[in-house]
């Protein structure tokens, strides 16, 4: 058939329009919506082809950053030579031989003919010619309306910890000692003391990935001796702590996973702790010089020595225990204290002195060396707990146990070959003890005493 010059013409006019575009589509796009979540544009498509009685076929494939949550594709323009589709719609008015290209006449919602998988979405562009003597499409233009899945979600969220660089494990440890005397002169003996103490300590900070518990405990322990001119006591005790808190876990949406959150945890923290004192017996002794009166044929003669005893110890223990609630949604996370302490002091004294006394070729000899002594004991407890559940339970004791022990001096004299000796003891007991939990105050004394005379024939005393 003869081709016309209007054909002609209009073959001329698509090659020269559609040259630049043999190589393949060339899209452009306008601007994205602001929302990182929706997507709001459009692209435009043209390619050609020699027409050889084959449709002129243009795949296309749009990539998003994340998954298609739903999609609205229409055709807003362009023309095809000589019929345009979309998948397999037909998009274009449809011109007769001759008469010019089809036409997208108006918006056509193309969204049936989008295959959606993941992050793409593909449809094919097509053109039919159905005269001469070039095919294809010219700006074709579509707008995109997106909505993309969330960068992250709740799901997405609790199935995995946030990423993060895990924390170092601080640990400390530390020593200390001093010693500072001076010398008591005439008493004897150094004044001063002497002390030393040694620590340790360790943090483990929450992970996510190991079930957001944080780990702090910490120890010291010291030694300590005491001069008073002659008195020497020693001293020792040791403290433990250990703090443990749990936190709730919560959803990093930049990070899409899950992180410990600092205003939601649940601390619990425990210490114990112990010491005690403790004075080595000291004696102090103190000479009765010889002393020897005359007076006319009778002479007078007093000698002898008295001593003094001391020594006394102590020592407390306990604990404590606390929790406390920042914001944790677990009902068993309470705000209470709880803790136990006792302290015991026990001291003992004694004393006397042994004298002998001279009339003359009598003797007598009066020997009350221990007939003195002192002992006192004494315990507080006590104790604290309102994390039970019933409301606070406080309680607090004491025992207190004393003893007391006197005697006249032993007496011993000779009367004609013969040695009389006598002595006397007394002693005296008292034992107090109650609390506050259910037990009154009450005190038991208790006392008795002893006489003892002998006579043998042994002359001396």
């Amino acid at each position: 058939m003869r081709r016309t010059a209007r054909t002609c013409a209009r073959s001329l006019g698509l090659a020269l329009l559609w040259g630049w575009c043999l190589a393949g589509a060339l899209p452009a796009h306008a601007q994205q919506a602001a929302s990182p979540d929706l997507i709001d544009d459009y692209t435009t498509y043209s390619y050609a082809k020699i027409a050889d009685f084959t449709p002129a076929v243009l795949p296309v494939t749009r990539t998003f950053p994340r998954n298609i949550k739903s999609l609205k594709l229409t055709i807003v323009g362009g023309s095809a030579d000589d019929l345009g589709y979309v998948g397999g719609m037909l998009v274009t008015t449809v011109p007769g031989c001759s008469r010019g290209v089809g036409q997208v006449a108006s918006p056509v919602d193309v969204t049936s003919q989008v295959a959606v998988s993941g992050n793409t979405a593909s449809f094919t562009l097509t053109a039919i010619e159905t005269c001469c003597c070039y095919t294809g499409w010219g700006g074709a233009s579509f707008h995109w309306q997106v909505e993309l899945e969330p960068a992250c979600n709740e799901q997405l969220c609790s199935a995995q910890c946030a990423p993060g660089t895990p924390d170092l494990v601080p640990s400390t440890s530390l020593s200390w000692s001093s010693k500072h005397t001076v010398s008591c002169g005439p008493l004897g003996g150094d004044a001063g003391a002497g002390i030393k103490f040694k620590g340790a300590g360790s943090f483990d900070p929450a992970q996510c990935a190991g079930g957001c518990k944080s780990k702090g405990k910490g120890s010291g322990q010291f030694d300590a001796e005491l001069y008073a001119c002659g008195i020497t006591a020693t001293a020792s005790g040791a403290v433990e702590y250990e703090q443990s808190s749990t936190f709730e876990k919560s959803c990093n949406m930049d990070a899409c996973g899950m992180q410990c959150d600092p205003n939601r945890y649940c601390t619990d923290a425990s210490s114990v702790f112990s010491g005690k004192v403790e004075q080595s017996e000291s004696v102090k002794t103190f000479a009765l010089k010889n002393r020897v009166f005359s007076r006319g044929s009778r002479s007078f003669g007093v000698s002898g020595s008295c001593e003094a005893k001391l020594k006394f110890s102590g020592g407390v223990k306990g604990g404590a225990k606390s929790q406390e609630n920042h914001g944790s949604a677990n009902a068993a996370c309470r705000t209470c204290t709880g803790g136990t302490g006792e302290a015991s002091l026990e001291g003992a004294g004694s004393g006397g002195c042994k004298v002998d006394v001279s009339v003359g070729s009598h003797k007598l000899a009066l020997d009350c060396k221990d007939c003195m002594e002192l002992k006192l004991a004494t315990t507080f407890k006590g104790s604290r707990d309102d994390c039970g559940g019933d409301g606070a339970q406080n309680c607090a004791g004491s025992s207190v146990t004393a003893s007391a022990k006197a005697g006249l001096p032993k007496a011993c004299r000779t009367f004609f070959g013969m040695r009389v000796k006598a002595n006397y003891d007394w002693k005296f007991d008292l034992t107090c003890a109650g609390d506050s939990c259910g037990q009154d105050f009450a005190c038991t004394p208790k006392a008795d005493g002893s006489a003892k005379l002998s006579i043998d024939y042994n002359t001396k005393c």
